[in-house]
Protein backbone atom coordinates (compact mmCIF):
# COMPACT_ATOMS: atom_id res chain seq x y z
CA UNK A 1 0.00 0.00 0.00
CA UNK A 2 1.71 3.07 -0.58
CA UNK A 3 2.08 6.31 1.41
CA UNK A 4 -1.40 8.50 0.75
CA UNK A 5 -2.45 12.09 1.40
CA UNK A 6 -5.42 12.08 3.15
CA UNK A 7 -6.25 15.12 2.15
CA UNK A 8 -6.52 15.68 -1.57
CA UNK A 9 -5.69 19.37 -3.05
CA UNK A 10 -2.71 21.21 -1.32
CA UNK A 11 -2.30 18.19 1.32
CA UNK A 12 -1.41 19.22 5.01
CA UNK A 13 0.53 16.40 5.70
CA UNK A 14 0.74 12.18 4.72
CA UNK A 15 0.56 9.42 6.87
CA UNK A 16 1.83 5.90 6.15
CA UNK A 17 -1.65 3.78 5.96
CA UNK A 18 0.64 0.60 5.88
CA UNK A 19 2.39 0.85 9.57
CA UNK A 20 5.37 -1.11 10.06
CA UNK A 21 4.81 -3.79 12.35
CA UNK A 22 7.17 -3.72 16.04
CA UNK A 23 6.57 -6.42 18.53
CA UNK A 24 2.84 -5.49 19.34
CA UNK A 25 2.67 -1.98 18.41
CA UNK A 26 2.52 -0.02 14.86
CA UNK A 27 4.71 2.40 13.68
CA UNK A 28 3.15 5.34 11.07
CA UNK A 29 5.40 7.79 9.52
CA UNK A 30 3.98 11.39 9.33
CA UNK A 31 5.39 13.55 6.61
CA UNK A 32 4.70 17.43 6.45
CA UNK A 33 5.12 20.07 3.29
CA UNK A 34 7.99 21.88 5.01
CA UNK A 35 10.12 18.62 5.48
CA UNK A 36 9.56 17.75 8.94
CA UNK A 37 8.97 14.07 9.30
CA UNK A 38 8.25 11.94 12.88
CA UNK A 39 7.95 8.19 13.60
CA UNK A 40 4.96 7.71 15.81
CA UNK A 41 4.39 4.41 17.73
CA UNK A 42 0.91 2.83 19.31
CA UNK A 43 -0.17 -0.99 20.18
CA UNK A 44 -2.12 -3.14 18.68
CA UNK A 45 -5.31 -2.40 20.45
CA UNK A 46 -7.63 -5.00 21.46
CA UNK A 47 -10.63 -6.25 19.80
CA UNK A 48 -13.09 -3.67 21.82
CA UNK A 49 -10.42 -1.16 22.33
CA UNK A 50 -9.04 1.84 20.57
CA UNK A 51 -5.10 3.21 20.74
CA UNK A 52 -5.31 6.15 18.92
CA UNK A 53 -2.03 8.99 19.13
CA UNK A 54 -2.16 12.37 18.22
CA UNK A 55 0.31 14.78 16.72
CA UNK A 56 -0.62 18.58 16.34
CA UNK A 57 2.08 20.85 14.76
CA UNK A 58 1.18 24.85 14.87
CA UNK A 59 3.40 25.26 11.76
CA UNK A 60 1.20 26.90 8.77
CA UNK A 61 -1.73 27.59 11.06
CA UNK A 62 -1.56 24.32 12.67
CA UNK A 63 -2.03 20.69 11.70
CA UNK A 64 -3.04 17.85 13.21
CA UNK A 65 -3.00 14.04 12.71
CA UNK A 66 -4.41 11.09 14.61
CA UNK A 67 -3.62 7.54 14.25
CA UNK A 68 -3.58 4.20 15.33
CA UNK A 69 -5.48 1.29 15.71
CA UNK A 70 -8.52 -0.20 17.15
CA UNK A 71 -9.98 -3.94 17.29
CA UNK A 72 -11.96 -6.27 15.26
CA UNK A 73 -14.87 -5.51 17.14
CA UNK A 74 -15.05 -1.63 16.65
CA UNK A 75 -15.63 -0.56 13.15
CA UNK A 76 -15.82 3.46 13.34
CA UNK A 77 -13.96 5.69 15.25
CA UNK A 78 -14.57 9.50 16.00
CA UNK A 79 -12.86 12.17 17.84
CA UNK A 80 -13.73 15.20 19.86
CA UNK A 81 -11.08 18.23 19.82
CA UNK A 82 -10.88 20.14 22.47
CA UNK A 83 -12.76 23.03 20.47
CA UNK A 84 -15.84 20.83 20.34
CA UNK A 85 -15.64 19.29 16.75
CA UNK A 86 -15.93 15.63 16.11
CA UNK A 87 -14.08 14.32 13.31
CA UNK A 88 -14.22 10.83 11.89
CA UNK A 89 -11.33 9.05 10.97
CA UNK A 90 -10.61 6.87 7.80
CA UNK A 91 -10.36 3.07 8.45
CA UNK A 92 -7.87 0.95 6.63
CA UNK A 93 -7.46 -2.91 6.81
CA UNK A 94 -4.02 -3.86 8.24
CA UNK A 95 -1.04 -4.89 6.33
CA UNK A 96 -0.93 -8.25 5.53
CA UNK A 97 1.33 -10.32 7.17
CA UNK A 98 -0.19 -8.73 10.60
CA UNK A 99 -2.19 -11.30 11.56
CA UNK A 100 -4.55 -8.82 13.31
CA UNK A 101 -8.07 -8.67 13.31
CA UNK A 102 -8.14 -4.97 14.01
CA UNK A 103 -8.07 -1.75 11.78
CA UNK A 104 -5.99 1.12 11.27
CA UNK A 105 -7.15 4.36 11.78
CA UNK A 106 -5.66 7.90 10.54
CA UNK A 107 -6.78 11.31 9.73
CA UNK A 108 -5.13 14.87 8.93
CA UNK A 109 -6.82 18.35 9.53
CA UNK A 110 -6.16 21.68 9.94
CA UNK A 111 -6.57 21.92 13.68
CA UNK A 112 -5.49 24.47 15.87
CA UNK A 113 -6.21 22.01 19.43
CA UNK A 114 -5.30 18.65 20.22
CA UNK A 115 -7.88 15.94 20.85
CA UNK A 116 -9.95 15.65 24.17
CA UNK A 117 -11.69 12.19 23.46
CA UNK A 118 -11.75 9.15 20.99
CA UNK A 119 -14.90 6.95 20.81
CA UNK A 120 -15.14 3.56 19.17
CA UNK A 121 -18.48 2.43 17.75
CA UNK A 122 -19.12 -1.49 16.64
CA UNK A 123 -21.16 -2.49 13.32
CA UNK A 124 -24.76 -1.28 14.58
CA UNK A 125 -22.85 1.95 15.52
CA UNK A 126 -23.31 1.42 19.16
CA UNK A 127 -20.63 3.02 21.20
CA UNK A 128 -18.60 0.29 22.61
CA UNK A 129 -15.37 1.82 23.69
CA UNK A 130 -14.11 5.70 24.99
CA UNK A 131 -11.06 7.07 26.05
CA UNK A 132 -10.18 10.47 27.15
CA UNK A 133 -6.81 12.22 26.70
CA UNK A 134 -5.05 15.23 28.64
CA UNK A 135 -5.07 18.14 25.73
CA UNK A 136 -1.45 19.91 24.84
CA UNK A 137 -1.25 23.49 24.83
CA UNK A 138 -3.38 24.95 21.64
CA UNK A 139 -1.19 27.01 19.18
CA UNK A 140 -0.97 30.68 20.18
CA UNK A 141 -2.91 32.06 17.67
CA UNK A 142 -5.07 34.94 17.39
CA UNK A 143 -7.95 34.95 19.05
CA UNK A 144 -11.04 34.80 16.99
CA UNK A 145 -13.09 37.80 16.08
CA UNK A 146 -15.70 39.02 18.32
CA UNK A 147 -19.45 37.55 17.19
CA UNK A 148 -21.30 39.54 15.83
CA UNK A 149 -24.51 40.60 18.33
CA UNK A 150 -27.12 38.11 17.68
CA UNK A 151 -25.14 35.42 15.64
CA UNK A 152 -27.05 32.30 16.26
CA UNK A 153 -23.86 30.96 15.04
CA UNK A 154 -21.33 32.07 17.61
CA UNK A 155 -19.13 29.58 19.57
CA UNK A 156 -17.56 31.44 22.79
CA UNK A 157 -14.00 32.15 21.61
CA UNK A 158 -12.34 30.34 24.44
CA UNK A 159 -13.65 27.35 22.93
CA UNK A 160 -12.11 27.65 19.55
CA UNK A 161 -8.91 28.55 21.12
CA UNK A 162 -9.07 25.30 23.23
CA UNK A 163 -8.59 26.87 26.42
CA UNK A 164 -11.92 26.30 28.03
CA UNK A 165 -10.35 22.33 27.33
CA UNK A 166 -6.68 23.20 28.66
CA UNK A 167 -8.36 24.42 31.71
CA UNK A 168 -10.33 21.92 32.47
CA UNK A 169 -7.57 19.49 32.08
CA UNK A 170 -5.57 20.93 34.22
CA UNK A 171 -8.15 21.54 37.29
CA UNK A 172 -8.61 17.49 36.37
CA UNK A 173 -4.83 16.92 37.19
CA UNK A 174 -4.97 18.84 40.12
CA UNK A 175 -7.70 16.86 41.55
CA UNK A 176 -6.01 13.72 40.46
CA UNK A 177 -2.66 14.58 42.80
CA UNK A 178 -5.24 15.62 45.92
CA UNK A 179 -6.58 11.53 45.67
CA UNK A 180 -9.91 12.56 47.69
CA UNK A 181 -11.96 9.97 47.31
CA UNK A 182 -14.35 10.84 50.88
CA UNK A 183 -16.02 14.45 50.69
CA UNK A 184 -19.31 16.29 50.84
CA UNK A 185 -20.20 19.54 49.09
CA UNK A 186 -23.34 21.39 48.33
CA UNK A 187 -24.42 22.18 44.70
CA UNK A 188 -26.58 23.76 42.99
CA UNK A 189 -28.71 23.86 39.75
CA UNK A 190 -30.01 26.90 38.39
CA UNK A 191 -31.99 26.80 34.78
CA UNK A 192 -35.50 26.97 33.42
CA UNK A 193 -37.01 23.95 34.79
CA UNK A 194 -38.12 22.60 37.64
CA UNK A 195 -37.02 21.06 41.23
CA UNK A 196 -34.92 19.78 42.04
CA UNK A 197 -33.75 22.43 40.20
CA UNK A 198 -32.77 25.43 41.77
CA UNK A 199 -31.89 24.36 45.41
CA UNK A 200 -28.93 23.74 47.00
CA UNK A 201 -28.55 20.27 48.06
CA UNK A 202 -26.24 18.30 49.89
CA UNK A 203 -23.68 16.18 48.11
CA UNK A 204 -21.96 12.91 49.68
CA UNK A 205 -19.27 10.79 47.82
CA UNK A 206 -17.55 7.75 49.54
CA UNK A 207 -14.72 5.91 48.07
CA UNK A 208 -15.16 7.80 45.22
CA UNK A 209 -19.12 6.89 44.93
CA UNK A 210 -22.21 9.01 45.01
CA UNK A 211 -24.02 7.84 48.12
CA UNK A 212 -27.70 7.62 47.52
CA UNK A 213 -29.72 10.93 46.59
CA UNK A 214 -26.33 12.28 45.68
CA UNK A 215 -26.78 13.43 41.83
CA UNK A 216 -22.84 14.98 41.58
CA UNK A 217 -19.67 14.44 42.20
CA UNK A 218 -16.06 16.21 41.15
CA UNK A 219 -16.00 13.83 38.30
CA UNK A 220 -18.88 14.12 37.41
CA UNK A 221 -18.86 17.69 37.12
CA UNK A 222 -15.72 17.26 34.96
CA UNK A 223 -18.08 15.25 32.50
CA UNK A 224 -20.83 17.92 32.29
CA UNK A 225 -17.94 20.34 31.77
CA UNK A 226 -16.38 17.87 28.46
CA UNK A 227 -19.98 17.75 27.06
CA UNK A 228 -20.79 21.07 26.63
CA UNK A 229 -17.33 21.61 24.86
CA UNK A 230 -18.61 19.36 22.74
CA UNK A 231 -21.87 21.11 22.26
CA UNK A 232 -19.68 24.07 21.29
CA UNK A 233 -21.92 26.78 22.58
CA UNK A 234 -22.41 30.88 22.93
CA UNK A 235 -20.73 30.83 26.53
CA UNK A 236 -19.24 28.62 28.78
CA UNK A 237 -17.90 29.58 31.53
CA UNK A 238 -16.15 28.05 34.49
CA UNK A 239 -14.17 28.76 37.69
CA UNK A 240 -12.19 26.20 39.64
CA UNK A 241 -11.60 26.46 43.00
CA UNK A 242 -9.59 24.40 45.63
CA UNK A 243 -8.15 21.03 44.12
CA UNK A 244 -9.67 21.66 40.74
CA UNK A 245 -13.39 21.41 42.10
CA UNK A 246 -15.54 23.30 39.85
CA UNK A 247 -16.60 26.20 41.91
CA UNK A 248 -19.16 27.60 38.85
CA UNK A 249 -19.89 26.48 35.86
CA UNK A 250 -22.14 28.79 33.47
CA UNK A 251 -23.56 27.16 30.40
CA UNK A 252 -25.50 29.39 27.08
CA UNK A 253 -26.41 27.11 24.50
CA UNK A 254 -27.49 30.27 21.81
CA UNK A 255 -27.42 33.69 21.83
CA UNK A 256 -31.24 33.69 20.95
CA UNK A 257 -32.88 30.98 22.70
CA UNK A 258 -33.78 32.52 26.28
CA UNK A 259 -34.54 29.54 28.64
CA UNK A 260 -31.46 27.23 27.65
CA UNK A 261 -29.35 28.98 29.82
CA UNK A 262 -27.57 26.29 33.46
CA UNK A 263 -25.55 27.63 35.85
CA UNK A 264 -24.19 24.68 38.17
CA UNK A 265 -22.71 26.20 41.58
CA UNK A 266 -20.76 24.09 44.33
CA UNK A 267 -20.01 25.15 47.58
CA UNK A 268 -18.61 24.18 51.18
CA UNK A 269 -16.74 21.51 49.77
CA UNK A 270 -15.29 19.28 52.67
CA UNK A 271 -12.84 16.45 52.51
CA UNK A 272 -13.64 13.53 54.98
Amino acid sequence: MQTVALLAAAALATVTPAPALDGDAAQFRLSFPDGVERVRETALAAPRRTAIGAYLTCRSGGVGVLYGTAGARVRAVSAILADGRRVRLGREAPPSGWRYRGSVFTRVMEAQVSILEVRGYDADGHRITRRRYTPADPCPTTRPPEPKPNDPQQVDPDIVTGQVAHRLATAERRWRRARIEDYDFGAIVSCFCANPANEWHAQHVRDGRRLRGSEWSVPKLFSTIRGWIEDRPASLEVEYGAHGVPHRISYDGQVLVSDDEVSIGTRRFRRR
